[in-house]
């Protein structure tokens, strides 16, 4: 099973819900986070970007759409996530958690996180 936090704007590229990153990288260069919630954020980020890579054949024309599911087991990263859902909903976001069992067709996989092209909706299950 795979999971993806996710609000309800789409993204331009992919067509997909966007992730809880990229909605929390709003709400800091929109200067709405107390400074406790923004260096939640911050942390939670720089602990993704320490541990999570982001493979470079993903940025590949033709490939931009794909999008980052975590593997149901990756504690950690997922505990990571958590943190920046909180202040998402704090801040009135909503936030949804998808799970499949078929994210789309793999490009990338590591222990906690694949990259794939995504499928219609018709996977996914709330």
């Amino acid at each position: 099973m795979y999971l993806r936090f996710v609000v309800k704007k789409r993204g331009a590229v992919s067509g997909s819900r966007l992730g809880v990153v990229h909605a929390a990288s709003e709400l800091q260069e929109a200067n709405q986070l107390e400074e406790h919630e923004d260096q939640v954020i911050r942390d939670s980020f720089a602990w993704l970007n320490k541990n999570l890579p982001i493979p470079t054949r993903v940025e590949a024309p033709g490939r931009r759409r794909a999008i980052s599911w975590f593997k149901d087991d990756a504690e950690e990263p997922i505990a990571q996530m958590w943190s920046i859902v909180w202040i998402l909903r704090e801040h009135g976001v909503r936030v949804d958690v998808v799970k499949t069992s078929n994210p789309g067709r793999i490009l990338y996989e590591d222990q906690w996180q694949v990259f794939a092209l995504p499928l219609r909706d018709r996977n996914a299950s709330f």
